[in-house]
């Protein structure tokens, strides 16, 4: 569950320039909130699969698992708003690795306007995901995920 989680909204677990307690502090946090989700949102199995293979997932609560993660991350609000994510992580990150969180950033910014085309804030976080999965490859930063 978690590495769908990472992927879908760009937190760091790859990245040798971070340091390990900072990494394994994001991974702790995204391991928690996959089970948290998995469980709120009632998805069906073959979804869940298709997330631990960091594949999409195919039904409407596969999908909500990702609207779920992302407003316990911070990246999206309960009313479908954006927000920032956890903002005292990202600034650790960046002192260790600016450019790659400046581009994780700018992805985020590249796709918010495309996922806030979607009225159904799940769609949204789906379409979140899948955008900045996009911008990911185009920036060099996928590789870190």
């Amino acid at each position: 569950m978690n590495s769908i989680l990472l992927l879908s909204f760009g937190l760091l677990v790859g990245v040798s320039a971070l340091n390990d307690d900072l990494l394994a502090e994001m991974k702790q946090k995204v391991a928690q909130i996959g089970l948290e989700c998995a469980e709120s949102e009632n998805a069906p199995e073959d979804d869940m699969i298709a997330l631990l293979n960091k594949r999409p997932p195919k039904t409407h609560e596969g999908k909500c698992i990702l609207f779920c993660a992302a407003k316990k991350l911070g990246i999206m609000a309960a009313d479908g708003s954006f927000g920032k994510g956890d903002d005292e992580w990202v600034a650790k990150a960046k002192s260790d690795d600016p450019d790659f969180v400046n581009k994780l950033i700018a992805a985020f910014e590249i796709c918010k306007p495309e996922a806030d085309k979607e009225s159904d804030n799940c769609e949204k976080a789906y379409v979140l995901s899948l955008c900045n999965y996009k911008e990911y490859l185009k920036s060099g930063i996928f590789k870190y995920f």
